[in-house]
């Protein structure tokens, strides 16, 4: 963590927290990838939605479908409607920019090496295609899983929404202070938690209209990830959606890693999280994926029936 990364306004005591909460971190990950390959031979969860709800993988994508890769993210970012919420965020930003107050990345620090023309279209595009596709009406209460200080969660809580963030600030780099500071800046009903999402979320059953989590899931491990979903659903309403994107790597040449998810590998995707959950596939239910071999993102929503 380079301190002047950090935004100018986190306190010294605060600094000195995430100082020590780095130091705890790094001791704990040199007994981590045993503990994943143990949890990764568990046994795969059986489906309460029925076999009938999984997904299924096709060789042609399905016309209008949001179930999907986001190869052709230019062009969707050209379509009337997301271009039109493009701009919106993009507004907000700089709104934010004139008043000094920060917001992450598309790594999900502050970094200004990491504001990337390339990666940030594609981040654009998982933002404004879960906005658009889930549903979220102004007025909702929202769940973001993992996106502390991103724009995505930002732009939700200025459009009137009640907004609440769980992210255990993974990097050191005061997302979560920096997005309860922001929200009391700028008057919005957003409160973020430190927490990891792995764990039981501090919220009550059916608490939620819409939950969010963009490229969160392929970084845990199986067993993490089905604690999450199932965790997901518990606080979702009947009838409520939630919308999640997976950014995958191909190329992560480290085996105490789970390799993620995407949809080419369907088994995953329906062993790991539609299974678990119980949740159903909200739109397409036959996916396609048309990334190449090494790169993959793409986006997914569920309803809680």
């Amino acid at each position: 963590m380079k301190e002047d990364n950090l935004p100018a306004y986190i306190p010294p005591y605060y600094r000195a927290w995430l100082l020590l909460s780095k130091l705890r971190k790094s001791l704990k990950r040199r007994q981590a990838p045993f503990l994943r390959r143990a949890r990764s031979n568990e046994e795969a969860p059986v489906c309460p939605a029925g076999k009938e709800h999984l997904l299924e993988l096709v060789k042609t994508a399905e016309p209008n479908a949001i179930n999907k890769t986001a190869f052709h993210y230019k062009e969707d970012l050209a379509l009337p409607n997301v271009a039109g919420v493009v701009s919106e965020i993009e507004a907000l930003e700089k709104l934010l920019d004139i008043d000094k107050l920060r917001y992450s990345n598309f790594a999900g620090n502050f970094s200004p090496a990491d504001y990337r023309a390339d990666s940030q279209e594609r981040k654009m595009w998982e933002m404004t295609w879960l906005i658009l596709n889930s549903g979220v009406t102004v007025g909702s209460s929202v769940l973001d899983v993992g996106g502390a200080s991103t724009p995505f969660s930002f732009y939700l809580a200025n459009k009137g929404n009640k907004v609440r963030v769980i992210d255990n600030d993974w990097g050191d780099n005061g997302l979560v202070y920096n997005a309860n500071y922001i929200a009391r800046k700028m008057n919005w009903n957003l409160a973020a938690v430190n927490r990891d999402a792995a764990s039981r979320l501090p919220y009550e059953d059916g608490s939620f209209d819409f939950v969010f989590s963009l490229c969160v899931l392929e970084h845990l491990d199986p067993h993490a990830r089905r604690s999450v979903i199932r965790e997901i659903a518990r606080v979702m309403r009947s009838g409520a959606t939630a919308a999640m994107t997976f950014d995958y790597d191909a190329a992560r040449d480290d085996e105490s890693q789970d390799k993620g998810l995407r949809f080419s590998d369907i088994n995953t995707i329906n062993r790991d999280i539609i299974m678990p959950s119980g949740l159903r596939p909200y739109g397409n239910s036959k996916v396609y994926d048309d990334y190449g071999e090494k790169e993959f993102l793409g986006a997914l929503f569920l309803r809680k029936i």
